[in-house]
């Protein structure tokens, strides 16, 4: 029995449209896979307002690849006005508001020509700049304290300092 060419037709189309499909949903799959600079977890955070973007563009533009020889790593949600590196994670959130911590009595520890306010919390520390026409804030986990000032807070100097 003849088969019409509309149904030969039909019988290689369908098996090669499938065949595609599989190639361009594996090849997606691994680009979107691709785009995570690690595969530690991401790091929750909450976020800035977004009236920060334009005074925390060149800060986030200029901040290093690696800090404390963690890597950079994804947020949830994605924001440009935050950056964090290692596991467990060492946050900057650029555009946060005023730090509670800065009172007219609170102590101001100046590295590397920045100026911090500290908050000590039960998973670490937050050190908030207030010498920046913006307020960038990093939180540091209780297992990097003890080197935040060394190995933390002055390599971000340059880069804050640029803005």
């Amino acid at each position: 029995m003849a088969r019409s060419p509309a149904t030969l037709a039909t019988l290689v189309a369908v098996p090669l449209a499938l065949i595609a499909g599989i190639v361009v949903y594996l090849n997606l799959r691994e680009e979107s896979s691709a785009e995570k600079p690690t595969t530690e977890s991401t790091a929750a955070i909450s976020v800035p307002s977004p009236a920060a973007n334009s005074a925390c563009a060149p800060i986030v533009d200029a901040l290093p690849a690696t800090l404390h020889e963690k890597n950079r790593r994804l947020v949830r949600p994605r924001q440009a006005q935050v950056v964090a590196w290692g596991d467990p994670a060492i946050v900057l959130r650029c555009g946060v508001d005023k730090p509670s911590a800065w009172t007219p009595t609170a102590q101001i520890i100046g590295v590397n020509g920045i100026e911090w306010v500290t908050e000590t919390t039960e998973d670490g520390t937050i050190w908030t700049t207030v010498s920046l026409p913006v307020f960038v804030e990093i939180t540091v986990p209780t297992a990097y304290t003890e080197t935040a000032a060394s190995h933390i807070l002055n390599p971000l100097a340059q880069p804050l300092r640029a803005s």
